[in-house]
């Protein structure tokens, strides 16, 4: 973590997250963490960066009531995690496809059978021993 270029507005919230968090920290924040806020009884807003350690339990780091610091450290902590929220939604993208995929198999079923017709995977097949002029070419 602690070699990777990050662009110039994040380099102090980078340098912050490299002064407080290990390397194993730093890791585990790419998967989980937020920046979070609390009001304070004087009225200032207090910052704070959750996570939580491997051992499932949070870990809190107290950034301060600094606005900018705060709003730097959100930006890192969503440019580190950004590779896996990307993974995610290719993930549910690609189900999202077989689904579609599902459906209109699902639904070509019935015709394509009274073809003497039916998939086999995506592929279609015809029935063995069956008329092959029942199958369009």
């Amino acid at each position: 973590m602690k070699s990777v270029p990050v662009p110039e507005t994040n380099q102090i919230a980078a340098a912050w997250i490299d002064q407080r968090l290990s390397t194993e920290e730093q890791t585990l924040l790419t998967k989980t963490g937020f920046v979070s806020e609390e009001l304070l009884p004087s009225g200032n807003t207090s910052y704070k960066l959750r996570f939580r350690g491997r051992d499932r339990r949070q870990r809190v780091v107290y950034i301060g009531t600094n606005t900018h610091l705060a709003e730097a450290v959100r930006a890192e902590v969503k440019r580190l995690q950004s590779p896996l929220r990307q993974h995610r939604q290719r993930r549910a993208l690609v189900a999202q496809a077989r689904s579609a995929l599902r459906a209109m198999k699902e639904g070509l079923e019935p015709a394509l059978a009274s073809r003497g017709i039916h998939f086999h995977g995506y592929d279609l097949r015809r029935r063995r021993g069956e008329n092959r002029s029942a199958c369009p070419h």
